[in-house]
């Protein structure tokens, strides 16, 4: 027969361990949190919380083999809790394992199909095994759960200008630069869907807005200088991408090739103008 009085030092154990585990990661003390949670475990192997805990923990560490280690414990204890299947299949993508992650994403996915970030990880999974059609179909319904998700609306610009679906593109793109105008990425294929569509003079016009929110990213550096270069009606960016350059040596490289990049562009659309003429 179990001694009452030592089951109930051990509850009070486990309550003070978990006491000092809230508070020491309130404080961000994750070293001390990981012995508190291991001491907890020793206590009680079985608690998946602890284990889940752990994982969270060292996921945001950026260790992701240890993470692995004990989101995999948590998840062969509580297999069926959605920050468990969540936070398991996000860490088995991290590290490489996608067609198990898909399980378990699949499972955090229906438990709290309201949730975007299980639609937008599952996404991601099924993008990375080279289902693209699903993926973009997630990354929608992301969208539709989340309207300021950006990866989603870039994962959905990009999918839609690599087919020339060119005005989904814009819109995706736009949206993103919409929800954090400091998105160079998005501002460069922006520029890109100008260009495939021959719209010369929104692209000068696109990539000086671009410039205005991020004057100091050297890929909108590049891309502009190179844009200017062919674009000779904005001889007002001129001076400012000279002193951009002049102070970026290194680039100059880059804004040779980008212009080869973009006359192919522009050859390959007035090729294609002369065919249909």
């Amino acid at each position: 027969m179990k001694n009452p009085g030592v089951a109930k030092n051990q509850e009070d154990r486990l309550n003070d361990l978990w006491f000092n585990v809230g508070y020491k990661t309130a404080l961000g003390d994750d070293h001390e949190s990981i012995v508190d949670l291991q001491q907890i475990i020793r206590l009680n192997p079985f608690d998946a919380a602890a284990y889940l805990y752990l994982g969270k923990i060292y996921l945001k560490m950026h260790e992701c083999l240890s993470a692995e280690y004990y989101l995999a414990c948590a998840a062969e204890l509580d297999e069926d809790r959605f920050d468990v299947a969540f936070q398991f299949g996000t860490c088995l993508a991290l590290n490489g394992h996608h067609r198990e992650s898909l399980i378990w994403l699949q499972k955090a996915a229906d438990l709290h199909p309201e949730n975007p970030s299980a639609q937008f990880n599952l996404g991601m999974s099924h993008l990375v095994l080279g289902d693209e059609a699903r993926a973009m179909e997630l990354f929608a319904l992301t969208i539709e759960l989340n309207p300021d998700s950006l990866p989603a609306a870039f994962n959905l610009g990009l999918y839609f200008l690599k087919r020339g679906i060119l005005e989904r593109a814009r819109h995706y793109f736009e949206k993103c630069t919409d929800i954090d105008p400091e998105f160079a990425p998005a501002w460069q294929n922006l520029l890109l869907v100008c260009l495939f569509g021959n719209e010369i003079d929104a692209a000068a016009l696109l990539i000086s807005k671009g410039l205005q929110f991020n004057p100091d990213n050297e890929n909108l550096i590049v891309d502009s200088a190179a844009f200017a270069n062919l674009h000779r009606k904005d001889e007002q960016l001129q001076p400012a991408l000279k002193n951009s350059l002049q102070r970026r040596p290194r680039l100059v490289a880059r804004v040779v090739e980008r212009i080869r990049e973009f006359k192919d562009i522009i050859g390959t659309v007035a090729s294609t103008s002369d065919t249909i003429q």
